[in-house]
């Protein structure tokens, strides 16, 4: 009994430390029906949504996501926010040579936290990155030092300079986005299944050790 306790006690132990290590979702954006934003609206860009991805053509040198009253709140056992991530491409004037090198300089991410708020608190970051091909860009921006109340209204930069780190070679071009998750850091409670699974598995471990 003492060695079966142990097992056990060792899998738990492992199991909690699997769940500390990750965080919860609390809204995740895939823009899979065309023609649905899911409440995302373009600031010098016009957006679409194709099924795929959210799209948009900068109309200026500042293309911004944003996002009006979401009420986004921490999960009940949450304690700060953890992260925003998203995919990204840009096509340069939608050039046949598919997505380019670009900069992503100074804002990606801005929240308020009271709907037409003055004072909202900002992320900045620097992102290069180039690639050939079709593939998305994965960027995560942490968030687990803002204040930890609930988001009312949120802005997203996807893109910065094309090619140069300003942004005055930005408009014109065009953008994709995609699968657009905020996290935060509540560890996820283990269903009871899982701790069923993890009893047998220290039972097989037990039987096979008396063998």
């Amino acid at each position: 009994m003492k060695k079966l306790f142990g097992i056990l006690a060792a899998g738990l132990l492992c199991f909690s430390m699997t769940q500390s290590a990750s965080a919860a979702l609390v809204a995740q954006y895939e823009f899979n029906t065309p023609g649905d934003t899911e409440g995302w609206t373009g600031f010098n860009t016009a957006l679409t949504v194709d099924g795929v991805s959210a799209n948009g053509t900068a109309s200026g040198n500042d293309p911004q996501l944003r996002l009006l009253s979401p009420g986004l709140s921490l999960s009940p056992t949450a304690t700060a926010w953890d992260a925003v991530t998203f995919r990204v491409r840009e096509v340069q004037d939608e050039s046949p040579a598919g997505p380019i090198g670009f900069d992503q300089t100074g804002t990606i991410f801005q929240v308020n936290f009271v709907a037409g708020g003055l004072t909202p608190e900002t992320v900045q970051g620097n992102f290069v990155a180039s690639a050939s091909g079709g593939d998305f860009f994965t960027v995560t921006v942490d968030i687990s030092g803002i204040n930890a109340s609930t988001f009312e209204e949120i802005r997203l930069d996807p893109i910065g300079g094309a090619s140069a780190n300003s942004n005055s070679q930005t408009d014109g071009n065009s953008f994709q986005v995609d699968f657009i998750t905020i996290t935060d850091n509540a560890v996820a409670i283990p269903e009871p299944s899982s701790l069923a699974l993890l009893g047998l598995g220290g039972l097989t471990m037990l039987r096979r050790r008396r063998k």
